[in-house]
């Protein structure tokens, strides 16, 4: 596989501008002055602090609402329909053009099969946080890069460098050495976050073959739009399973709240679950923000820092146990996730 050609990390990888060169970017803010080129930079910066925060606040709020209602399935559901509110708005007021449709049966072909992988990426993720701990959730999700290097082989037929394969090997091991004495360890959140990243590596192969077809699909279908339209299609398709799995006990949740054993109140709780969609939707706002204005690799090391930050942060907020040995094998596997990024 030639390095130009690959598009395999990150939030949603499409968004990734391959052609796009940090050194280009550069070389353009110098020739309008240093303080233009100190101001882009600095906004640059915030820009990444701002998706940090937002995960991290979403990870927080996410997994206090997950400990209290014990409903993964209805709080994936309920933050892909909050998604909905922003999509509305961006598209009435026009601040997103809308997207025009020329081959329904391309563009439903394309959006249904990634918005299966959107489900197991994103309700992957809830269900394993909902049974073990934030941290141990994101050392599993930084084996993503070995599922995105085995699904190519098997289905786009590339190949990467010998010392990114290296890399992932040192991912494994470190995923491998933080499970073994893993305190919180549950079977459910390491095949969940399995499932998460395997959707997520799918998603991407998938979004690379639609963007050759894109002219012939529709016009404004940019990134971002691309999310909006995933994120509208994935909470319809799945909520008949959360129906199934959790709309009975979504129901005796909240008629009997009084007897839940938790120092939130009603109106507390349901803030977080609020809070935790609004969140979830602004992560992938910035992140698009973000990747627009850096290379590939840029981004793919500032993803290994997000998932530092987060691992980090949630093992402060709640105060999580962690053995030597997890804490190790969790520092071996962002390492390989970050010696995947650079090498």
């Amino acid at each position: 596989m030639k390095e130009n050609e690959k598009n395999e990390y990150g939030t949603f990888p499409i968004t990734i501008n391959e052609a796009y060169s940090d050194q280009v970017g550069e070389n353009s803010l110098k020739k309008k002055g240093p303080y233009y080129e100190l101001y882009e930079k600095v906004k640059l910066l915030m820009l990444f602090m701002t998706w940090y925060a937002l995960n991290v606040l979403y990870n927080v709020d996410n997994k206090i609402a997950l400990n209290v209602t014990k409903l993964p399935w209805f709080i994936s559901c309920i933050q892909l329909y909050i998604g909905w509110l922003f999509i509305f708005v961006y598209w009435v007021t026009g601040y997103k053009k809308v997207p025009k449709i020329f081959s329904y049966d391309l563009f439903l072909r394309n959006m249904t099969i990634q918005s299966i992988c959107h489900i197991m990426v994103h309700y992957g993720a809830v269900i394993s946080m909902s049974s073990t701990t934030v941290s141990f959730t994101h050392v599993i999700k930084a084996c993503e890069p070995v599922f995105t290097a085995i699904l190519s082989i098997i289905l786009l037929k590339q190949y990467m460098k010998f010392n990114k394969y290296i890399s992932l090997l040192i991912i494994v091991g470190g995923v491998i050495c933080a499970s073994v004495k893993e305190i919180h360890f549950t079977w459910l959140a390491f095949i969940c976050a399995t499932i998460s990243n395997f959707g997520s590596s799918m998603r991407s192969i998938y979004a690379k073959k639609m963007m050759t077809q894109k002219s012939l699909i529709g016009e404004n279908l940019n990134a971002s739009n691309i999310y909006s339209l995933i994120t509208i299609f994935s909470a319809v398709m799945s909520l008949p399973l959360v129906l199934i799995f959790e709309g009975k006990a979504s129901y005796n949740f909240f008629l009997n709240y009084e007897n839940t054993q938790t120092t939130y109140t009603y109106n507390e709780i349901m803030l977080k679950i609020f809070l935790s969609g609004i969140w979830y939707y602004l992560n992938n706002e910035v992140a698009f923000m973000c990747l627009e204005k850096v290379n590939q690799v840029t981004h793919a090391v500032a993803n290994s820092i997000k998932r530092v930050v987060i691992i980090v942060s949630s093992i402060i907020i709640f105060q999580t146990q962690i053995t030597l040995l997890g804490a190790v094998g969790s520092a071996v596997a962002i390492v390989g996730a970050f010696l995947y990024s650079i090498v």
